[in-house]
C-alpha cells in the first residue's frame, strides 16, 4: 500500500512540474501564404502560393507584392490591407447556398 501511495505522489509530482508546452510541429505548410510558386495575376490562384490549393470551384484569392497591380499588397482590387508578417496573404468569401430549404412551422 505504502509503494502505491508513493508511486502515485511521484507520479502527481511529475505531472505538475513538467512544462505544460511541448514542442510542437507546424502541419500547415506556408501559414502566412509568404512563399510565391508564381506571382498572381487573377483571381482564384491561390495554387500560386508554395503548399496551397483550391479543395472547391470556389475563389480564393491570393495576393503578393509581387502581383500585377490588381493582385498586390497592400493596394489592390478588394481595397487595401497589409500582410500580417512578409508580402501575402489570401482573401475568401464563404458563400452558402441553400435549395430547398424546408422551413419549421410551429405547432
Amino acid at each position: 500500500m505504502k509503494i502505491l501511495r508513493f508511486t502515485l505522489l511521484i507520479s502527481c509530482l511529475v505531472l505538475l512540474l513538467s512544462p505544460q508546452h511541448g514542442i510542437a510541429q507546424n502541419l500547415v505548410p506556408n501559414p502566412g501564404f509568404d512563399t510565391p510558386v508564381l506571382c498572381p495575376t487573377g483571381a482564384g490562384q491561390i495554387s500560386n502560393a508554395a503548399g496551397w490549393s483550391s479543395a472547391t470551384d470556389g475563389s480564393a484569392d491570393y495576393y503578393d507584392a509581387c502581383g500585377s497591380a490588381a493582385y498586390a499588397t497592400p493596394a489592390n482590387i478588394a481595397g487595401s490591407q497589409a500582410p500580417c508578417k512578409r508580402d501575402g496573404l489570401c482573401w475568401f468569401l464563404p458563400i452558402v447556398l441553400m435549395t430547398g430549404a424546408a422551413t419549421c412551422k410551429p405547432n
